[in-house]
């Protein structure tokens, strides 16, 4: 953790951790590992011939139909090649590739439901690699363990989980690109009368994001490429300055560079033209980390970020203020501490005579499993404010223990909420706002309040009120990691000799 009011790397670095990531089924090895991006991934992307023809999960149910029909017949015909014809033409190429070309496969369907028989074809669509594939053309991703970094200010840090040999690859960097960084320019909003809607104050730009500071890229392009992989957590060292931590005089144990035989979409993407790259939506690219000297186990990991970066760091330090008094960030608590030390909950009523300070707010775990249809007694028109509390919990209220954190939990939802009573001890009663990243929920559209009982203190977190945290502090160090000459194609340098925003 860093102070805004004594740190200047006070926003410069996240401070939120990866997601672990849990089995939502058993995994068998070889097996590729997919997380649910929601349809709307795919959708967006279906002028892609790949990500049109992946199945919907409509598509597994119509072919489970279908499947199963196919199954209850006396004789299962036996030219399935007409039948996925007919299906085609009838409804879709994602579902006729469902279906099995063997007429014999449909006998071990008698006996399944239909959500067993869908389940059934998307187990066929998994693609499953040998281990002795594995240990011949898999990439090790778990030689970096993430923690607390020995360089003051730098935030977390890459450190060796095993003896890696001098030349050796410590972890492949996939790159995202992003065509134009001026789309991480961030500023001021204001509230539109006619609409109600917020449109940005183009005039009154307050900074960059801070992915910024996490992506390559070189000072005459546009153009970021930011990793996806730990490779992100790896910080700066170099043998022009003597940092502190486990850098010191030896400078950085690391280097990238461009794989040779195992990417060959990386050289291709290469050749792109920018306007080629920027028509791109989806990764092409990667890059290699390796070791420059033989690494231990337990040693940070570091790479040099470039000249102009230590430059623009080092006039960062000499000319870094903390926020004055009239700022609005002067008036802050640090939400991690807070969540680490398990500050007292206030509730509603507490909040009036003692709120929190102004960045703070209260987020509860939270997952929507209600459907319209459970609200079908309520009428919109109807006030629900005219209920007594306890009709009020009979019918807009769930058992709040069923939202129970948990460390491997895969993406938490927290929504807004507003603690209304309860403790620790015996859990909270909470009211549950809508999140905006989210559909509208079942009572968000009839009007009505969701409230849970029994929630469990673990459930609930403070987070910063939006714009306030320290990656919003005006001024925070911002800065790519530079990408060499021989590696940055000459063809993307699209601002030769024109100054942009570092």
């Amino acid at each position: 953790m860093t102070s805004r009011f004594a740190d200047p790397g006070a926003g410069a670095f996240s401070y939120h951790n990866s997601f672990a990531m849990g089995a939502s089924r058993d995994i068998e090895a070889g097996e590729e590992l997919f997380a649910d991006y929601g349809e709307g991934y795919l959708d967006s992307r279906s002028h892609e011939e790949v990500y049109r023809a992946i199945p919907r999960e409509n598509d597994f149910d119509l072919a489970a139909t279908i499947a199963a029909t196919i199954a209850g017949e006396p004789r299962v015909p036996t030219a399935t090649s007409i039948i996925k014809r007919v299906v085609k033409l009838l409804s879709n190429e994602r579902i006729a590739a469902l279906l099995p070309d063997d007429p014999s496969a449909y006998a071990e369907y008698r006996n399944m439901t239909s959500e067993q028989i869908a389940f059934h074809l998307a187990w066929r669509t998994v693609q499953r690699r040998s281990i002795d594939w594995i240990i011949e053309n898999g990439k090790c991703l778990d030689n970096i363990d993430v923690r607390r970094s020995t360089i003051p200010q730098a935030g977390r840090g890459a450190f060796a989980s095993r003896r890696i040999p001098k030349g050796e690859m410590i972890v492949p960097a996939t790159l995202v690109h992003i065509a134009d960084r001026n789309t991480l320019k961030m500023y001021n909003f204001t509230t539109q009368h006619d609409s109600g809607k917020q449109a940005r104050i183009e005039e009154e730009m307050i900074g960059m994001q801070m992915l910024l500071n996490y992506c390559f890229g070189h000072g005459e392009s546009t153009v970021l490429l930011c990793p996806t992989t730990s490779s992100s957590a790896i910080n700066h060292c170099s043998t022009r300055t003597i940092s502190a931590g486990q850098c010191g005089e030896d400078g950085p144990n690391a280097a990238y560079r461009l794989p040779e035989d195992w990417s060959p979409e990386t050289k291709e993407w290469l050749q792109l033209s920018f306007e080629e790259l920027r028509r791109h939506d989806r990764r092409g690219i990667v890059l290699e980390v390796y070791a420059t000297r033989d690494i231990e186990v337990g040693d940070e990991i570091f790479f040099d970020y470039g000249a102009g970066w230590e430059r623009s760091w080092q006039d960062h330090v000499a000319k870094w203020s903390s926020p004055g008094r009239q700022s609005p960030f002067a008036t802050y608590a640090p939400v991690t501490e807070m969540n680490e030390n398990k500050a007292p909950l206030r509730s509603r009523a507490e909040l009036e005579a003692n709120p929190y300070p102004p960045n703070v707010v209260t987020g509860c775990y939270y997952t929507e499993e209600n459907e319209e249809s459970d609200y079908e007694f309520w009428d919109e028109g109807d006030d629900w404010k005219k209920l007594s509390d306890e009709m009020i919990l009979k019918y807009f209220s769930d058992n709040g223990e069923d939202f129970t954190w948990y460390e491997t939990l895969s993406y938490p939802r927290y929504w807004p909420c507003d603690i209304i009573s309860g403790n620790d001890e015996e859990g909270y009663l909470v009211q549950i706002f809508q999140l905006t990243q989210e559909e509208e929920t079942a009572w968000t559209k009839k009007g009505v309040p969701m409230f849970l009982t029994n929630f469990p203190r673990e459930s609930i977190r403070f987070f910063n009120r939006v714009g306030t945290s320290d990656q919003y502090l005006p001024g925070a160090f911002r800065h790519h990691i530079e990408l060499s000459d021989d590696i940055f194609p000459e063809q993307w340098k699209n601002l030769k000799e024109v100054e942009i925003s570092s």
